[in-house]
C-alpha cells in the first residue's frame, strides 16, 4: 500500500482523491490516490421499462455542492456500503487511467504509470506547471481563455473530456497554454441473468461536474455532427431519442460469446458508447458485465458537444458570474431521473426547463462585456459551431 511519505507533497485533498507532487527519478510527477475513508456518492436510479420488464441504468453523480434527494424527479437510493465505495474509487481510477493513456499527451498530464494496488491504486502523470482557470482573476481569465480554445477545440477532438471545469482546465503563467486533467471517469457493470423471467441489466457510474453538464451526458455518443447544424436543440433530443428506440429490444453483443436480451432503451443507448465484455458466470449462471468506453464517443474530427457547451458555460461564468441554464448547485444535472417506458421517456422536465429557458447574453449582466465576447460565448453554448475554423474566427484576429 503506498503511504504519503512515498508519494510526495500532498497538494489537494477532495472527498474522493487527493494529489500528490513528487518527483521519479530526474521527471517532476503528479500522483493520485483514492482519499482514505472517502464517502460514497449518492445514487440515483433511471429505470427503463420494456415490454413491463424493468431495466435500471444507476448514475454516480458529483455535483457542485449537497445532492438534493427531495427533488420530484429524482428516484433516491441508499449510498454504498463502504467497502463498496472503496472498490468503486479504484475503478474509477483505473478508468481516468485509461483515458489518459490513449488522450494524455494531447492533453498535458502523460500518463506515466498505474500501479492498481487493491488497497490504494496510484495514478502518476507528468507534472503540469500551471494553475487552475478558476484561479485566476477575472480581467485575466476572461482575456486568456479566448486566445486558448482553438487549441481545445483541437485537443478535444476525437478525444472526449467529459468533465471540464474551471477547475480542471489548466493555464500556464508563463505562456498561453492549457492542460486538461482529470477527465470524467466512467465504471460501466452488468449482468446477464440466467433466469429467463429477469431482465439483463447495465450500471453505468460516472463521476462529473454537474453544473459543467447540465444538458448533455459526457458519455453519450451523438449521432448528429456540428458541421451539419446539430445545434444544442438538436443534440439533446438526439439524448432523448436515444433513450425511446423500439421497445422490441434487440439482442445486444457482450464480447463474442454472451449475448443479452430484454436490454431496456437506456441500456442500449450505452453500448453506442461503450465496449462490453463477460466475465466467469456464478454458481446459478448469471454473466457479469465489465464495459470500457470507445476511443472516440461523438463523431470523428468533432470534439464532444457536451465538452464545448462546458467551455462556454465557463466563459458564461467569467463574465457574468452566473450560469447560462439556470442550473443550480445543490441539484444533478437534467439528464439524472429520468424514466423510460417503451418509447416514452418521463422526467424530462428539468431537462427541457434548462433547454429552453433563454439565455441572456453576457452584456445584459455585466455592462463592460463586449458584442465579440457575447457572439463567441452564445456560440458555445448553443454549439452554433461548424467547425474549428468558425470558432477561431469568433475568437479574433490570428486565432
Amino acid at each position: 500500500m503506498a503511504q504519503s511519505s512515498d508519494l510526495g507533497e500532498r497538494i489537494y485533498r477532495g472527498t474522493r482523491f487527493e494529489v500528490y507532487r513528487g518527483r521519479n527519478g530526474s521527471r517532476e510527477v503528479a500522483r493520485k490516490v483514492p482519499t482514505d475513508g472517502s464517502p460514497s456518492y449518492p445514487l440515483f436510479e433511471a429505470r427503463a421499462v420494456v415490454g413491463g420488464v424493468s431495466t435500471v441504468w444507476s448514475l454516480w453523480v458529483r455535483t457542485n455542492g449537497p445532492v438534493s434527494s427531495g427533488h420530484d424527479l429524482l428516484i433516491p437510493a441508499q449510498d454504498t456500503p463502504a467497502a463498496d465505495a472503496d472498490l468503486l474509487s479504484g475503478d474509477l481510477l483505473a478508468s481516468e487511467a485509461h483515458t489518459l493513456d490513449r488522450h494524455g499527451r494531447a492533453w498535458g498530464p502523460e500518463l506515466y504509470s498505474f500501479e492498481p494496488d487493491a488497497e490504494r491504486p496510484v495514478l502518476e502523470t507528468a507534472w503540469c506547471d500551471a494553475v487552475p482557470l478558476r484561479s485566476l482573476p477575472r480581467e485575466q481569465a476572461r482575456a486568456l481563455l479566448p486566445t486558448l480554445l482553438p487549441a481545445l477545440w483541437d485537443m478535444l477532438v476525437d478525444r472526449p473530456h467529459g468533465d471540464l471545469s474551471p477547475s480542471n482546465i489548466l493555464v500556464s503563467p508563463s505562456r498561453p497554454r492549457a492542460f486538461l486533467i482529470d477527465p470524467a471517469p466512467f465504471v460501466l457493470r452488468g449482468q446477464v441473468y440466467s433466469m429467463a423471467a429477469i431482465t439483463s441489466e447495465l450500471h453505468l457510474q460516472v463521476v462529473t461536474t454537474g453544473a459543467s453538464y447540465p444538458l448533455l451526458p459526457p458519455w453519450h455518443a451523438s449521432t448528429l455532427a456540428l458541421a451539419e447544424g446539430a445545434t444544442l436543440e438538436r443534440q439533446v433530443r438526439d439524448f432523448v431519442q436515444s433513450l425511446t428506440l423500439s421497445h422490441h429490444a434487440p439482442p445486444v453483443p457482450v464480447g463474442s460469446s454472451t449475448v443479452m436480451h430484454e436490454v431496456g432503451p437506456v441500456a442500449r443507448s450505452l453500448v453506442r458508447s461503450f465496449s462490453l465484455e463477460p466475465g466467469q458466470p456464478n454458481r446459478r449462471g448469471d454473466i457479469p458485465i465489465h464495459g470500457t468506453v470507445h476511443p472516440s464517443l461523438q463523431r470523428a474530427g468533432e470534439p464532444h458537444p457536451a465538452d464545448l457547451i462546458a467551455l462556454g458555460i465557463a466563459l458564461y461564468g467569467i463574465l457574468t458570474g452566473r450560469h447560462p441554464f439556470g442550473f443550480l448547485p445543490d441539484t444533478p444535472p437534467g439528464w439524472v431521473g429520468l424514466d423510460s417506458t417503451d418509447d416514452e421517456v418521463q422526467g424530462t422536465e428539468r431537462l427541457m426547463a434548462m433547454l429552453e429557458r433563454p439565455i441572456p447574453a453576457p452584456s445584459t449582466l455585466a455592462g463592460d462585456v463586449t458584442t465579440e465576447e457575447d457572439r463567441l460565448t452564445l456560440a458555445l453554448l448553443m454549439l452554433d459551431l461548424p467547425d474549428r475554423r468558425h470558432l477561431a474566427s469568433l475568437c479574433g484576429p490570428g486565432r
